[in-house]
């Protein structure tokens, strides 16, 4: 789909793989159906969209992404807020939130469909945020390798990934106590390998780590190098975009078709971020079907095409 097939937002692509930024609309003024509806196709098209310039408050933010569907809490976290602040002062030259690729909460049995960030405050430079497409990466297999792949069930473990001093994700959370809820965190769930996104009922490659541990009834030695492979994959450079942030920038992401990095370059400088989770559908595909029907008027966007371009 092109940009001339919208009429009530601009749609500008930021590279050939993913992810669009969307011009012409002020959120915290409303949006009228039309220009929401094309916002929520350019979701679906792009996987990843940024709206620049915005001034909202957590309000506006929640509302906004409300719309995409019902809001949940990160795995973890404490209290009923879905508000998640993602930050890192100028004086911390530890590990940031997110350095790694990763897709939020798989371990969830309602693994969240996405995000919607915002930027309070941003460094004159770095810190910006990467993602990859895993529509790409399942279109990448050989037809041998997509029928193993299509078997496969991956085990997501909190409880592996919250497991105790010098892990990575433990060691982050820790320096956060005020925020989390480690136990609430330790949940496990099984999600096949390759799942259907039912927006547009194309199949994506979805292992994302640190919380996809092993595959249902293999060891964990027999699982790695099988798993590190899909995972490598869909890290390739040609299926990557790369957003700049600045101050205002509203970015979402479809989580069950990216896999996410954010760059942790910037030290020295305060980076301020404000997150909202929405909730998805139990993950679904060949080998694990859907536990109900699942139907979507966005189904045949783009289900023809091999790529998402």
């Amino acid at each position: 789909m092109s940009n001339s097939d919208y009429r009530h937002i601009g749609v500008h692509p930021v590279s050939a793989a993913l992810g669009a930024e969307i011009t012409g609309v002020n959120i915290a003024k409303g949006l009228s159906d039309e220009q929401f509806e094309e916002i929520r196709r350019a979701f679906f098209e792009n996987l990843v969209i940024m709206i620049r310039d915005q001034d909202l408050s957590e309000e506006q933010q929640c509302e906004f992404a409300a719309r995409f569907g019902k809001l949940t809490k990160s795995a973890g976290l404490k209290g009923d807020n879905p508000i998640f602040m993602v930050t890192k002062s100028a004086d911390d030259r530890g590990n940031n939130i997110g350095g790694h690729w990763h897709a939020d909460g798989t371990q969830m049995e309602h693994a969240p469909l996405g995000s919607a960030l915002y930027a309070m405050q941003v460094p004159p430079y770095g810190g910006d945020t990467m993602f990859c497409n895993l529509y790409m990466a399942y279109e990448l297999l050989s037809p041998g390798m997509k029928a193993i792949a299509e078997q496969l069930i991956v085990v997501h473990s909190g409880k592996l990934a919250y497991s105790g001093k010098g892990h990575v994700v433990q060691d982050l959370l820790d320096r956060r106590a005020d925020m989390y809820d480690f136990e609430a965190g330790r949940i496990d769930s099984e999600h096949p390998l390759v799942r259907i996104i039912p927006e547009t009922g194309r199949k994506v490659l979805y292992a994302p780590s640190p919380m996809a541990y092993y595959f249902k009834d293999m060891s964990m030695q027999d699982s790695e190098p099988l798993l590190r492979y899909f995972q490598h994959i869909a890290e390739r450079a040609e299926f990557t975009c790369r957003f700049r942030w600045t101050k205002g920038a509203l970015l979402l992401w479809d989580n069950r078709a990216t896999y996410h990095y954010a760059l942790n370059d910037y030290y020295g400088w305060d980076r301020i971020m404000r997150r909202v989770q929405i909730e998805g559908e139990r993950p679904f595909g060949p080998a694990k079907p859907a536990m109900e029907p699942v139907s979507s008027p966005f189904a045949a966007v783009r289900a023809a095409d091999p790529v998402v371009r």
